[in-house]
């Protein structure tokens, strides 16, 4: 038995220990919501933007029409698509663009051995196509991966919003400014 004196019924130590059970389980339950985010009006706002990797391998079409044959394999296009990612990540406002294209330049130059005037050409391109067309999304591209489905490649990519941003989006709703 539980109880080696029988001090109480029965009953009440059954109740004693649900009740215990119940206060542990309620303590458990605290610590796992505390280490949970909290919940943003963020993702509102971003569930109206196109999954990413759709929203990337529109962006990236300029590069990807330009360099890739037109029989390319998912390893080609991933690469493509990865190289792409550098350039969205690089800039989100019309005043970086200036700062970034530099340094966007010489990685053309370095990965995919283009001339300079043609790197910092693509480079300005690339880096105005991002202000201008996709300057509403703040998302940050961490992961492309490319996979064939029949005789389609599929893009899917992940994205992640950094917490300025998306304390901007709840605050504003407009675009994000740096």
């Amino acid at each position: 038995m539980s109880d080696p004196r029988a001090t109480l019924p029965r009953m009440q130590s059954e109740q004693a220990r649900q009740l215990r059970r119940e206060r542990k389980r309620l303590k458990r339950e605290e610590k796992r919501r505390s280490f949970r985010p909290p919940p943003t009006d963020a993702s509102v706002t971003l569930q109206a933007l196109a999954p990413m990797g759709e929203t990337l391998l529109e962006y990236a079409r300029p590069l990807i029409s330009g360099l890739l044959l037109a029989d390319h394999g998912p390893e080609e296009l991933k690469a493509m698509l990865a190289f792409a990612s550098l350039f969205w990540n690089a800039v989100l406002e019309e005043e970086e663009v200036d700062e970034a294209v530099p340094i966007l330049a010489r990685k053309l130059v370095g990965k995919l051995q283009m001339p300079l005037t043609e790197a910092f050409r693509l480079s300005e391109a690339l880096a105005l196509r991002r202000v201008q067309l996709f300057g509403h999304d703040p998302r940050i591209v961490s992961n492309v991966e490319v996979s064939r489905d029949g005789d389609r490649l599929r893009v899917t990519a992940r994205s992640t919003v950094l917490a300025e941003d998306a304390g901007r989006l709840r605050a504003g709703g407009g675009p994000v400014t740096r």
